[in-house]
């Protein structure tokens, strides 16, 4: 089967295959260029010079086409404006923090915006078109194109009874807490998102050992509390809408998730015992 590199987002999957039949012909693999920041410091009078802590870029990956009209000029400017719509990728770069991704051979995937477009029209008449064009990954890493979940429930703690006397109504809650374990695959950290389900006051999750967050205040029974770790959102939502976690959470930009094994734990106070909490993650790697 032909190599096969797709650019996707909402309403948009436009597949570049190394297949001269293809639409859109991929002419050579993408030279894909990886790399790093650092500051840099040197003392005066010594030789050398000291790195300071060094960060990945995002990738740049370029790819080289064929618009394919099989010869004929209409059928390849149509081909064109294809293209040129699907990288303008109108519905997520107008946002920030919208992404596409671009999916390689191997089924991994990268998230990131579609950049430069450039094409040679020396032989459109004759129905082909060379397009240069590239992507700009929000990282240096690849994900697996499966996501994978784990989920729990706050378990509603036991009580004693009420004791007399009493005013009504009558209102019992307590604070809560349930931990379940699951498995990272990959090779190398991965970027979660957590969802918090209410109904549930304070709700906190954790886990332990790698990262805890914490929400002040109240989510109803049809509110979702998201926090968002990738790159290009680092975000936290109440159905939608930007909210604040506490001040003593740990920093979103340092949640990771290394390959092995966790145990998340859900806080909060409930009422009903129904609030869950859910992660996601996709493993990672190097390499596509």
């Amino acid at each position: 089967m032909a190599d096969t590199w797709t650019l996707a987002y909402p309403g948009v999957s436009l597949d570049m295959v190394a297949d001269i039949d293809a639409a859109f012909v991929l002419s050579n693999a993408p030279e894909i260029s990886y790399g790093v920041e650092a500051e840099e410091y040197s003392t005066p009078g010594t030789d050398g010079r000291t790195f300071g802590p060094m960060r990945q870029q995002g990738m740049l990956i370029p790819l080289e086409l064929d618009i394919n009209g099989h010869g004929s000029e209409q059928v390849v400017r149509a081909g064109k404006e294809t293209l040129r719509r699907a990288w303008r990728a109108d519905p997520v770069r107008r946002e920030a923090g919208g992404s596409a991704t671009l999916i390689s051979p191997a089924n991994r995937l990268t998230f990131g915006l579609p950049q430069r477009f450039e094409t040679d029209d020396t032989y459109m008449k004759q129905g082909l078109i060379r397009a240069f064009v590239d992507f700009a990954a929000t990282t240096d890493l690849w994900f697996s194109a499966e996501e994978f979940s784990t989920s729990l429930q706050i378990t509603q703690p036991a009580y004693g009874g009420v004791v007399a006397p009493v005013v009504a109504p009558v209102i019992t809650s307590g604070s809560s807490v349930r931990t379940s374990s699951f498995t990272v695959g990959g090779e190398l950290d991965t970027y979660p998102v957590i969802e918090v389900q209410g109904p549930v006051i304070n709700p906190a999750v954790e886990v332990i050992g790698v990262f805890r967050f914490e929400y002040r205040g109240t989510l109803a029974y049809d509110e979702v509390l998201t926090i968002d770790t990738h790159p290009h959102a680092r975000t936290v939502t109440v159905n939608g809408a930007g909210v604040a976690l506490s001040p003593t959470s740990d920093r979103i930009a340092s949640a990771s998730l290394p390959p092995g094994v966790h145990a998340m734990t859900l806080f909060g106070t409930s009422q009903s015992g129904t609030a869950t909490a859910t992660v996601r993650w996709r493993n990672a790697f190097p390499t596509y």
